[in-house]
């Protein structure tokens, strides 16, 4: 079987029109076809690429006498423990410190929440808008990283 038989017999086995192939591998669709039909040759490095996407060695896919066998997928590594990521930390950091906020307002002497109607930026509106800000984030980054 040629070179381009056996490109041919892969793609097809792989249920792959020669445009979605030639795209995976970054080339014209002139280009898969002139493979297929023996009339160019591949690459060094689309050799590989091709190899690799139908998972077949080298040598099945260049040895005219050689079987075309999908290679085994190699064992699976085992699933590492999954750390926390920065959004849950920087979501408990800003929930911690709108608790820590709370308290120290409930417990301190001085003007109460409901003593001023007015919203003002001194320095406890500027620290609850980091903490949300940092809850906000958080989450933000959890749904990213999810």
């Amino acid at each position: 079987m040629t070179l381009g038989e056996k490109i041919y017999t892969l793609r097809k086995r792989a249920g792959l029109s020669q445009e979605a192939l030639a795209e995976k591998l970054e080339v014209s669709r002139q280009a898969v076809s002139k493979w297929e039909t023996d009339r160019a040759l591949p690459e060094p490095e689309t050799l590989v690429a091709l190899s690799d996407c139908f998972r077949v060695s080298l040598d099945q896919l260049m040895r005219q006498d050689a079987p075309l066998e999908p290679q085994a997928d190699p064992p699976a590594a085992p699933e590492a423990p999954r750390k926390p990521s920065r959004g849950r930390w920087l979501c408990l950091a800003g929930v911690l410190g709108l608790v820590l906020w709370a308290a120290l307002t409930a417990f301190l002497p001085g003007p109460g929440l409901a003593d001023s109607a007015a919203i003002t930026l001194d320095g406890n509106g500027i620290f609850c808008g980091l903490c949300l800000g940092a809850v906000l984030l958080g989450f933000l980054r959890m749904r990213k990283d999810d």
